[in-house]
């Protein structure tokens, strides 16, 4: 549980650290001509993945009630943070290739738990509306539940019988 509360924290972080770490990691490392663009263009877009991944692992329930993420999460988003956190020091291509592969691999793995765990809470919810509607039913057709309208034996019942006040003749009362 702790490394899941971990990953999720660390993921927290990450779209304001891990964008920042690979500017200043690569710039320390030295750019080219292409490189000075490329840099912080890779940065925001580091920042802005990180968030949407961050955000759909957030709006699931299980993830904010428990403070940390699946096990799925672990292995997909750990292995994206570590990646990310290397990328400034390996051969840049490979390496923002696989970075973005991963990054696309935790964005739907995201979406996935969250449309599995909505789906997972929308049934629960479908079922106890199901059951008391049953349960309604069931005691609506119990013997102890009077029967509504017209029966043989009370032929008036559902009918209201309102009679009226004499209507006042005078002052003679």
């Amino acid at each position: 549980m702790a490394f899941r509360r971990a990953i999720y924290v660390a993921l927290r972080w990450a779209p304001v650290v891990l964008p920042l770490w690979y500017m200043l990691v690569a710039g320390i490392r030295g750019w080219d001509d292409i490189g000075l663009l490329a840099v912080p263009l890779v940065g925001i877009a580091l920042a802005v993945g990180l968030a949407v991944v961050f955000f759909l692992t957030w709006i699931r329930r299980q993830v904010r009630v428990e403070g940390a993420v699946s096990w799925v999460d672990v292995a997909i988003i750990g292995l994206w943070l570590a990646l990310i956190a290397a990328s400034p020091f390996a051969i840049p291509a490979p390496m923002l290739l696989f970075v973005l592969i991963v990054g696309v691999a935790a964005f739907w793995s995201a979406i996935i738990q969250w449309a599995l765990e909505t789906r997972r809470r929308v049934r629960a919810v479908i079922d106890d509306i199901e059951a008391n509607v049953q349960s309604v039913q069931q005691h609506r057709t119990s013997p102890m539940y009077p029967a509504r309208g017209a029966t043989p034996d009370a032929p008036l019942r559902g009918q209201v019988i309102r009679i009226e006040p004499p209507a006042e003749q005078g002052g003679d009362r």
